[in-house]
């Protein structure tokens, strides 16, 4: 009788894992921490739905003013203004890493020609600005319209 060649006899090796993997290298640390801001935007968003139930059909309830009131109240909750400033740090840190990282991710060709990385991270930056700079904009006007109806 011959052996049987669809299973194996021997017993696979798995090598261990530790939980705190990711403490050994300062590489793994930002990583995690990258990711890690997830969890931040996940409750920030939490809040924003929150403050849309609360303000969803304003106009049509008669107790819209409560609902303004205890949506100013909210926002001005200490630990929400707390959630906002480290969801704004967790996000800047997310963008400026994962910019960085950018180059590596993504090569850019023109023509045959390798784009160096920096300019990736340059246009990057650039759109940012920009975007913030329209949105700012867009929100400031708004704004301002609703204090010279």
């Amino acid at each position: 009788m011959g052996m049987d060649l669809d299973k194996s006899t021997r017993k696979p090796y798995i090598r261990p894992v530790k939980a705190n993997w990711w403490t050994n290298k300062g590489f793994y640390i930002a990583y995690m921490l990258r990711e890690g801001t997830s969890v931040l935007v996940l409750l920030f968003i939490l809040e924003l739905l929150y403050l849309f139930a609360l303000m969803a059909g304003i106009n049509d309830i008669p107790g819209a003013f409560e609902a303004g009131k205890k949506a100013q109240e909210f926002v001005q909750c200490p630990l929400v203004i707390i959630l906002n400033i480290l969801v704004l740090i967790a996000t800047i840190y997310h963008a400026v890493t994962w910019f960085a990282l950018m180059p590596k991710a993504q090569r850019l060709f023109i023509g045959n020609k390798l784009v160096d990385g920096k300019y990736t991270v340059y246009a990057l930056y650039a759109i940012t600005i920009l975007v913030t700079i329209f949105g700012g904009i867009c929100f400031f006007t708004d704004f301002l319209w609703i204090f010279l109806k």
